[in-house]
């Protein structure tokens, strides 16, 4: 842990919050061993916050159906994970009401990454 310059951006707070706890929780649940990694840094326009973590991760052709509700990287009655398949719905409905934009690279068995995008006015 170290000391990270604060960025500050004027934005709704509850949702602000909303979108981190989905995120951050879709790391833990999803990371059973290695690391997440959260940064925050910004441009002179937006704030940019990423998470990484060195889960699971999410197939190629299984990348276009997580925004779906309803879906999940893993489906079917074998699957690892429980949940609804809304959180990164919600999630990236979220970041478009706030005017951003989010990002998701992922390799599966090799981690997560998303980016989330908001500006900072």
């Amino acid at each position: 842990m170290y000391d990270q310059e604060k960025v500050f951006i004027k934005s709704d707070q509850n949702i602000v919050h909303k979108i981190l706890c989905n995120i951050i929780d879709n790391a833990v649940k999803y990371t059973n061993e290695g690391s997440i990694i959260i940064n925050i840094s910004e441009n002179h326009k937006n704030a940019i916050i990423k998470v990484t973590d060195t889960g699971i991760g999410i197939p190629k052709e299984n990348l276009n159906q997580i925004f779906e509700p309803f879906r999940q990287g893993s489906e079917g009655l074998n699957r690892k994970f429980e949940g609804m398949g809304l959180g990164l719905t919600i999630t990236k409905k979220y970041v478009e009401i706030l005017g951003g934009k989010l990002n998701i690279e992922s390799e599966h068995g090799n981690g997560t990454a998303i980016e989330i995008i908001l500006p900072k006015n």
